[in-house]
C-alpha cells in the first residue's frame, strides 16, 4: 500500500508539473478607476461617463467606435482585431477609433441613450447639426458566424466610403491566432488546460450569486419586465444558500418600477451588497460566473428529485429548461454567446432534445446536457482561438476525477472521437457534477450511486503487487486507480492535497499524517464557520441599518403628517369662520333686501290730495317765479 501512494503521488505530481492553464480572457486594463480591454496609451482611444453618448457630442471627424462588455467573451477576441483597426487609422485627420465599456456603471446611462444591447457593437459617427449622426454599423462577423480578420473589415468599411487609413499594413500583423492541434472531444485526456484547484460547493454557491447579479445588472429595459422577476423567482425557489436574500430580491423587484432600467440596476446592486463575498473567487470574470449559476440550479432541481430539498420550493425538469432558455435569451450580454446557445437548444444539440423525451432520469439527463453544452463551448473556443500549445479543456479532467474517464479511452483507445460521452463514465461524471454544486455530504446521503462508488472503494483492496509495476500496465489497473481516486474524491470532505487523492495507509506515519489532516479540516471547518458567522453578522448588521433607515423615514414621514394634520385642522378652524361670518353677511344682506323692499312699496303707495295740491303750488309758484320778466 505505501508502494502504491509513492506512485499515486508521483503521478499526480507528474499531472501538475505538466499542466497548462489557458484562458482566452485578455489582460484588463485599468483607466480613470474603469476595466477596458485597451491599453490607456494605445491606438484605441478610451470613452467613459457621458462621452460614451455620441449623439450628445459635436464631432469634428468621423468616429469609428465600438461598444463592449469586458467579461463578454467575443469582445475578448475581437480586441486584438479592433486594436489593428486603431493602429491603421493612427494619426489620421479624418476617422477616430474609440471604445466604450458598458460594462462599468458610469457608462450605462449612456449606452442606453445609444440603444446598445448587444456586445461587441461597431459604429460608425459623422459630425452633424445638434451632434453626432450614426452613419452604419459595421458587423465583425461574416453571414456564417465567423469572425472578420482586420483586413476584411477594413476592405468593408472603405467600401462603404470611410476615408482610408494611414497604415493599412497594420491590419495583417499582431492577433497572432496560429493553428495548434486542438483534442477532439472523444480522444484520451491530454494536457490539462484548467487550474488545479479544488473549490467547495459554496464556493460556487457564492460564484453564482455573482452570475446572477450580472444578468440582472444587464436588464435595459428593453426585455419584458415580467421576465426579470420569473429569473429571479426561479434563483430563489431553487437555491441552495441564503434563500432568504433571494426572496428579499424578489420583494424588492416587485415594488420597484421595472420601467426605469436604472432604477432596476441600482436595487439589484444594493442587494448585492447584503452578500459578504462581492469578488469573484475562482472565476476570472462574469460569463465564468454564469455558468455556475446554470450548474447549481442544475443540481438543485436534481437534488429534489431524489429528496433532497433545501428550500421549500422546487421547480420541475421542463421549468428549469425554460429557465435556462429565457435567462439566455433576455439577459446573456454576449451577443454571439447568446446566438450559439439559442442555436444549440432549438437544434437539439448535446442531447437537449432527450431530457424530456421520457419521465424517467429527466434531472440526470439535464445536468448532463448542461455539462456537455459547457463542454463543447469550451471545444469550441479552443479551435477557435486556440494557444500555441494544445491543452485539454474537458471537464472533468482526468487528474480531477480519474473515475469519470472511461479506461479504454485512457489507455489510447478512441471510441467515438468526435463524441464526448465516449470518453467519460456518465454515471461518475453525473455524481461528480452533484457533489461539486450540491455538495459531498447530500450526494453521500442520498445520491442512488453509492453503492457503486463503494464498490469500486471495495476493489481497491485487491493485491497489491501490481503496485511495483509502471502505472500504465493495462486497462484494469487504470481502472482501479480511477474507481479509488473517485470514491476518494466523493466520501472526503473538504479535500485539497494530493495524498487524499491517492488512497489511506495503515501505516503509523499515515495515521499521524490522517490525524494531522483531520486537525487542519476542522480547523478549516471552524474558519468557515467563523466565517459565516461574521458573514450572518454583517448580513444583520445590513438589515439593522436599512430598518433603523426605514424606521427613521417613517418617523419623518409622521412627522410631516402631523404637520399636515394641523394645517388642515386650522384650514378647517378658518372655514368655518369664514362660514360664520358668510352666514352674518348673508343674514345682513337679507334684512337690508327686506327693508329696501318695504322702503319700495312704500314709495309706491297713493298720497293725500291736499298735499299734492300744495306741492303743485309750490311747483307752479316757482314756475311763475321762475319765468323771466319781459320789457316794457
Amino acid at each position: 500500500m505505501g508502494g502504491r501512494l509513492i506512485l499515486c503521488s508521483a503521478l499526480l505530481l507528474r499531472a501538475e508539473a505538466e499542466t497548462v492553464e489557458w484562458s482566452p480572457r485578455p489582460p484588463i486594463y485599468e483607466h480613470l478607476g474603469q476595466k477596458s480591454l485597451y491599453p490607456p496609451d494605445g491606438t484605441v482611444d478610451l470613452l467613459s461617463g457621458s462621452h460614451c453618448d455620441l449623439s450628445k457630442r459635436s464631432l469634428g471627424r468621423t468616429w469609428l467606435v465600438e461598444f463592449y462588455h469586458s467579461s463578454c467573451p467575443h469582445c475578448w477576441y475581437f480586441a486584438p482585431v479592433f486594436r489593428q483597426l486603431g493602429a491603421a487609422y493612427r494619426g489620421s485627420e479624418s476617422v477616430h477609433v474609440a471604445a466604450c465599456n458598458c460594462m462599468e456603471k458610469e457608462n450605462q446611462k449612456a449606452c442606453d441613450a445609444m440603444q446598445i444591447y448587444r456586445y461587441p457593437t461597431v459604429q460608425v459617427f459623422q459630425a452633424g447639426e445638434e451632434g453626432a449622426k450614426k452613419l452604419f454599423e459595421v458587423s465583425h462577423t461574416d453571414k456564417d458566424g465567423r469572425a472578420k480578420s482586420a483586413a476584411q473589415l477594413l476592405a468593408w468599411l472603405e467600401e462603404h466610403k470611410l476615408p482610408k487609413p494611414l497604415h493599412p499594413e497594420a491590419t495583417e500583423q499582431g492577433a497572432d491566432f496560429a493553428a495548434a492541434t486542438a483534442l477532439a472531444p472523444g480522444a484520451p485526456p491530454g494536457r490539462p488546460g484548467w487550474s488545479w484547484e479544488y473549490h467547495a460547493e459554496d464556493e460556487r454557491w457564492a460564484e453564482a450569486h455573482l452570475g446572477l447579479i450580472a444578468l440582472l445588472k444587464s436588464y435595459n429595459g428593453r426585455q419584458p419586465p415580467a421576465s426579470l422577476l420569473r429569473v429571479a423567482s426561479f434563483v430563489a425557489q431553487n437555491c441552495l444558500h441564503g434563500c432568504d436574500r433571494y426572496h428579499l430580491l424578489v420583494e424588492r423587484l416587485h415594488s420597484a418600477d421595472l420601467r426605469d432600467a436604472t432604477t432596476v440596476r441600482e436595487e439589484v446592486e444594493r442587494w448585492g451588497q447584503l452578500f459578504g463575498r462581492r469578488k469573484h473567487l475562482f472565476c476570472k470574470d462574469e460569463t465564468c460566473a454564469v455558468w455556475q449559476l446554470f450548474h447549481v440550479m442544475a443540481g438543485s432541481v436534481a437534488a429534489a428529485q431524489f429528496g433532497l430539498r433545501v428550500n421549500s420550493g422546487g421547480a420541475t425538469v421542463a421549468e428549469a429548461m425554460d429557465f435556462f432558455r429565457q435567462t439566455v435569451d433576455h439577459f446573456l450580454f454576449c451577443g454571439p454567446c447568446r446566438e450559439h446557445f439559442l442555436n444549440a437548444y432549438e437544434g437539439c444539440s448535446y442531447g437537449r432534445c432527450e431530457v424530456l423525451a421520457s419521465k424517467q432520469d429527466q434531472a440526470k439527463r439535464l445536468v448532463l446536457w448542461l455539462w456537455r453544452l459547457h463542454n463543447g463551448v469550451s471545444l469550441r473556443v479552443l479551435r477557435e482561438h486556440p494557444p500555441k500549445e494544445a491543452v485539454d479543456r474537458r471537464w472533468p479532467t482526468y487528474r480531477d476525477c480519474p473515475g469519470c474517464w472511461n479506461p479504454r479511452v485512457v489507455t489510447g483507445e478512441v471510441i467515438e472521437e468526435e463524441n464526448l460521452d465516449s470518453a467519460f463514465d456518465l454515471e461518475r461524471v453525473y455524481g461528480f457534477l452533484l457533489s461539486s454544486y450540491v455538495g459531498e455530504e447530500n450526494v453521500e446521503k442520498h445520491l442512488a450511486m453509492e453503492s457503486k462508488v463503494l464498490m469500486d472503494a471495495d476493489a481497491e483492496r485487491n493485491p497489491i503487487a501490481q503496485a511495483a509495476q509502471p502505472w500504465f500496465v493495462g486497462p484494469s489497473m487504470l481502472a482501479m486507480l480511477g474507481a479509488a481516486s473517485f470514491a476518494l474524491f466523493t466520501l472526503a470532505r473538504r479535500h485539497s492535497h494530493s495524498n487524499q487523492r491517492c488512497g489511506v495507509t495503515s501505516d503509523p506515519e499515515s495515521s499521524e499524517a490522517q490525524l494531522e489532516r483531520r486537525a487542519r479540516d476542522l480547523e478549516e471547518q471552524a474558519k468557515r464557520q467563523e466565517e459565516t458567522a461574521r458573514l450572518q453578522m454583517h448580513i444583520l448588521e445590513v438589515e439593522m441599518r436599512r430598518c433603523e433607515q426605514e424606521l427613521l423615514q417613517s418617523h419623518s414621514k409622521v412627522e410631516a403628517l402631523e404637520k399636515e394634520l394641523q394645517v388642515l385642522t386650522e384650514e378647517v378652524k378658518s372655514k368655518r369662520k369664514s362660514e360664520g361670518r358668510a352666514a352674518t353677511l348673508q343674514d345682513a344682506v337679507r334684512r337690508h333686501e327686506i327693508a329696501v323692499r318695504a322702503s319700495f312699496e312704500d314709495s309706491e303707495a297713493p298720497r293725500p290730495r291736499r298735499k299734492k295740491e300744495k306741492a303743485q303750488g309750490w311747483f307752479s309758484c316757482c314756475a311763475v317765479e321762475a319765468t323771466p320778466k319781459k320789457r316794457i
